[in-house]
């Protein structure tokens, strides 16, 4: 580019402020379309936070350090928390699969999320957000809470869930 059409350097500096203001406004567009992600404090497998849910994840760790083939078995009654899906492993892989629409941090451990729900299977893409839930991360101790829906409260599904982390020292 020629800089002598700018014959003085105020002209220059309100050109740079112009292509500077363009360049923020370029990357808060592109900000603003990036995906919604599960804060990592979140990621991972999480069982009931009971005597039940930690029989669960000693097995599961037992399986995974033994290289054993049938681990996913043992996932069964977990809930996966990966970068934008939450997966409520039911038999056979199959299960309820929320996929993250929006995300609202509503306190320093705790979201508001929209979800696209898919039943036994992954929803579509384009599928807009059907549901919402409130995520709280305590002392180790991750609570969901839902509104009660019918189908839910007949498939056993609670309205407030529960769940502790599986970590390798858990």
């Amino acid at each position: 580019m020629n800089f002598d059409a700018f014959k003085s350097k105020a002209k220059l500096l309100r050109f740079a402020a112009v292509i500077a203001a363009a360049a923020s406004t370029a990357s808060i567009a592109l900000a603003d379309s990036t995906p919604p992600s599960f804060p990592v404090a979140l990621h991972g497998v999480w069982f009931d936070d009971n005597r039940e849910g930690k029989a669960q994840c000693r097995a599961l760790k037992k399986a995974a350090s033994a290289d054993d083939d049938e681990v996913s078995r043992l996932l069964v009654g977990g809930v996966l928390i990966g970068q934008s899906m939450i997966h409520d492993y039911a038999e056979y892989g199959e299960g309820n699969f929320y996929a993250l629409r929006a995300l609202e941090k509503s306190g320093s451990n705790s979201w508001r999320i929209a979800v696209a729900t898919g039943i036994d299977t992954s929803p579509e893409a384009s599928q807009l957000a059907d549901d919402t839930f409130t995520m709280e991360l305590v002392r180790g101790r991750l609570t969901i809470r839902a509104k009660p829906h019918l189908h839910d409260l007949a498939d056993g599904w609670t309205v407030n869930h529960r769940l502790r982390r599986c970590t390798k020292s858990s």
